[in-house]
C-alpha cells in the first residue's frame, strides 16, 4: 500500500525546487533548480497570490506561473525566491513541491518575526521580498542587514 503524498497546508514548512526565467521555455534566472523553503500561510494578509497557486498541491506537483515585473511584490509578498540576474518585464517561475513538513515551533516564530522587521536602510523594506531596494522590500533583510 503506497503512502499518499503530503499536501501543502497552512503552517507547514514547504520546500520548493524553483526555476525562473525570462520566458516559460528558458529558465535563465536560476542557474539550476534552487531549493527554497518557507512556512506556508504566515503572511500579514493571509495567503499570498503565489501561495494560492500551491493550495492542495502535493509533493511532486509542479506549478508554472507568469507575473509582470511590477506585480511581483504583491504576488510573492514576503516570499523571496532566490533569483539571479535582471528582472524581466514578465517573470516566469516553475516550482516543484519537494517536501511538506511540520516545522518546529521556533521556525514558525522566526518566520513570523521576520515579517515585522525593518532593515532601516530607507528602502521601505519590511522583510524579504522580490522587488529590491526602492521597490518596497529589502532582499537581504535578516541576513546581516541591507545589501543596498
Amino acid at each position: 500500500m503506497s503512502e499518499t503524498p503530503k499536501k501543502v497546508e497552512n503552517l507547514k514548512k514547504i520546500t520548493l525546487m524553483v526555476e525562473a526565467g525570462k520566458t516559460a521555455e528558458m529558465m535563465n534566472l536560476t542557474p539550476q533548480p534552487v531549493s527554497y523553503a518557507f512556512i506556508f500561510g504566515i503572511g500579514k494578509e493571509g495567503l499570498t497570490p503565489f501561495e494560492y497557486e500551491l493550495v492542495d498541491k502535493a509533493v511532486g506537483d509542479t506549478v508554472a506561473i507568469s507575473v509582470l515585473h511590477e506585480e511581483t511584490g504583491t504576488f510573492f509578498e514576503h516570499i523571496a525566491l532566490p533569483l539571479t540576474g535582471d528582472m524581466p518585464e514578465r517573470l516566469h517561475v516553475r516550482a516543484t513541491i519537494d517536501q511538506v513538513e511540520t516545522p518546529e515551533g521556533r521556525e514558525v516564530i522566526q518566520a513570523m518575526a521576520s515579517l515585522s522587521g525593518d532593515c532601516g536602510c530607507g528602502c521601505g523594506g519590511h522583510g524579504p521580498g522580490t522587488t529590491g531596494c526602492g521597490g518596497g522590500s529589502c532582499e537581504s533583510h535578516g541576513q546581516g542587514g541591507c545589501g543596498c
